[in-house]
């Protein structure tokens, strides 16, 4: 059901409007809390990411 793979397609092509130059992702801290969180709710049988 709905998209197994994750993956979108377009009817249309898609045309680059503008490069992001400069990005920072989340800490190090910051993904080891979400990383923690995931699996506490997996733990608890709750895996909610893309239902």
């Amino acid at each position: 059901p709905g998209n197994p793979t994750r993956s979108y397609r377009s009817r249309q092509p898609l045309r680059v409007v503008a490069e992001l130059r400069e990005w920072q992702g989340h800490s190090e801290e910051e993904l080891r809390q979400m990383h923690d969180h995931l699996a506490a709710l997996k733990a608890r049988g709750i895996e909610a990411i893309n239902e």
